[in-house]
């Protein structure tokens, strides 16, 4: 299992310094990381930190609390605050040149057995990323909340006391461009202290983005709502048949797809086998699910293919998570999921 780290710091800077003490050791391995890649793929570490550090200044006014727990991570764990922005803007940095990953679901109370909602998501990325992964706690008197993350980087995503939780997968869109807006982040560290399900929408709906990616909301009274967004707009997928199921292409304005060869066959099988057991989903079959080979090796269980693609070569579901929004509880497991054992954490 991944290292827990339980942070129970009131303030924002406060919180940013008692993780990045905490998790000192996968910081320094995901910086080291993040370096050496970008600089393999041809950027200068001035060029890396200058554009890195664009969003500085923009995010102080746009999430200032968010910006206050990137400075704290940084005096934590001992690093500059460039190398913790580079860190934390590797998805916009690492947009190019381009590669799917994750996906995800929203499993509505009408849909499962105990009339609970979940949400779910398969992480698939690379397999360099492994050794500095972090399950963060966030356990203060005035905010309660799981989170997965990347050592050094905000939450990517999980749930909170207020029963609100989100997962999110990667899109690629003609429109991107290296721009500067909110960063994937910082908005997905804002949404993990909704207070609703409304205000959780909002975040999405209102913040300016240079990238595209899907965000799948939902809270324990049984909404749920995906946004497949793009620099300068969104599309809304609303509930179907008690569930909403996302991978990592475009389903509203398939036009704006950049990976438009890309096979389009893990969210059309996670939703096939879900509904089979619809009324009587329970995590242990969500569990099933997520173990599922079908068309690899981009199946929704995830490994790496010897002598494929070199996407594939190096693709791997690096955690599988299951989020049960009504009850306060979730199921997580490093790794491939047909290889690990869940484990549940109650909030």
């Amino acid at each position: 299992m991944y290292p827990l780290r339980e942070i129970t710091a009131t303030t924002a800077r406060e919180r940013g310094v008692e993780y990045g003490s905490k998790a000192k050791k996968w910081i320094d391995m995901a910086v080291a990381h993040y370096y050496a890649r970008f600089q393999n793929e041809g950027y200068t570490v001035a060029d890396l930190e200058t554009y890195a550090m664009e969003f500085a200044n923009y995010l102080r006014v746009e999430t200032p609390t968010q910006m206050e727990e990137v400075e704290g991570i940084a005096a934590g764990s001992g690093h500059t605050l460039a190398e913790m922005m580079v860190v934390n803007c590797r998805y916009e940095i690492s947009k190019f040149p381009k590669t799917p990953e994750c996906t995800t679901a929203a499993v509505l109370p009408g849909a499962t057995k105990n009339g609970s909602t979940y949400l779910l998501k398969n992480w698939d990325y690379t397999t360099h990323i492994l050794p500095h992964i972090v399950i963060l706690h966030f356990n203060s008197p005035d905010f309660r909340a799981y989170g997965i993350t990347e050592a050094g980087q905000l939450v990517r995503e999980g749930f909170n006391c207020h029963k609100v939780g989100f997962v999110n997968n990667n899109l690629q869109s003609v429109r991107d461009m290296p721009g500067i807006g909110i960063p994937v982040t910082f908005l997905r560290r804002r949404i993990l202290e909704a207070k609703t399900f409304e205000e959780a929408c909002e975040l999405i709906e209102t913040s300016k983005r240079s990238v595209s990616c899907n965000m799948l909301v939902a809270d324990g009274y049984g909404h749920a709502r995906n946004y497949e967004t793009w620099p300068g707009g969104e599309d809304i997928l609303e509930i179907e048949d008690n569930l909403i199921v996302h991978a990592n292409h475009f389903v509203k304005s398939p036009e704006l797809d950049a990976l438009i060869s890309r096979p389009k066959n893990r969210d059309a099988r996670l939703r096939e086998i879900l509904s089979a057991k619809m009324g009587a989903i329970t995590p242990e079959y969500i569990m099933i699910c997520l173990r599922d080979h079908k068309y690899h090796p981009l199946s929704i269980c995830g490994h790496p293919e010897a002598g494929g693609s070199p996407y594939t070569r190096d693709r791997i579901t690096v955690s599988s998570a299951i989020y049960n929004l009504t009850d306060d509880e979730m199921w997580f497991c490093a790794g491939p999921p047909c290889q690990g054992e869940y484990r549940r954490y109650m909030l």
